[in-house]
């Protein structure tokens, strides 16, 4: 196995923010060098799935970048060309979006979890409610890149393997957070020392 991966994804519109989310300030930073610089603190190899008008982002040169031509296509579109860039034997990966930060002990919690449990998919809850991200083990490779738009995407893969799931509690709803639009861009800025410290 060549280890733990993590894919970013960045390639969609951002129709309803208004702008490109990776790009967004974060704390001292971007969302985009957020996500990257949390993965390498939890010993993920960051990958970007970015678009063609995101063609200019700068990333350190250990960051492997795969692009997306048609993302209107959706986000299945963006995990299936992470996947063209990963190597067939890797051990596990943590899907998250570009809108979506986690601090790195989220990371850690779950890749612990999941490698003393060897469960196929991994998420955190915050009071019963499944967040963000969602690891899924290398034996589950084929099924990832079979994957379909029409057919919800990663979530048939959970729906197919609800048993085998587990769900991690963490005690904080940032595992929930979700950057969609203006709003909860500031409401979730405005919570930003809570990603600085571990409840």
């Amino acid at each position: 196995m060549t280890g733990h991966w993590g894919l970013i994804v960045a390639a969609g519109a951002s129709t309803r923010m208004g702008r490109d989310k990776a790009s967004l300030p974060w704390g001292a930073t971007t969302l985009l060098d957020y996500q990257v610089q949390q993965m390498h603190q939890a010993g993920l190899k960051p990958l970007v799935v970015c678009s063609a008008r995101q063609a200019m982002l700068t990333l350190p040169a250990d960051v492997a970048i795969a692009h997306n031509p048609d993302p209107e296509r959706g986000k299945t579109s963006s995990i299936l060309a992470g996947l063209a860039h990963l190597p067939p034997d890797f051990a596990t990966l943590a899907i998250i979006a570009v809108d979506q930060p986690r601090p790195a002990w989220v990371y850690t919690a779950l890749l612990q979890q999941q490698q003393a449990t060897g469960a196929l998919l991994t998420a955190p809850s915050y009071h019963e409610r499944l967040g963000h991200p969602l690891l899924v083990a290398g034996a589950l490779r084929a099924e990832l890149l079979a994957i379909a738009e029409d057919s919800q995407g990663l979530r048939q893969i959970v729906r197919q393997h609800l048993a085998d799931l587990l769900a991690v509690p963490l005690a904080t709803s940032l595992v929930c957070c979700d950057l969609n639009t203006p709003a909860e861009y500031q409401h979730w800025r405005d919570r930003y020392a809570e990603f600085e410290s571990r409840p």
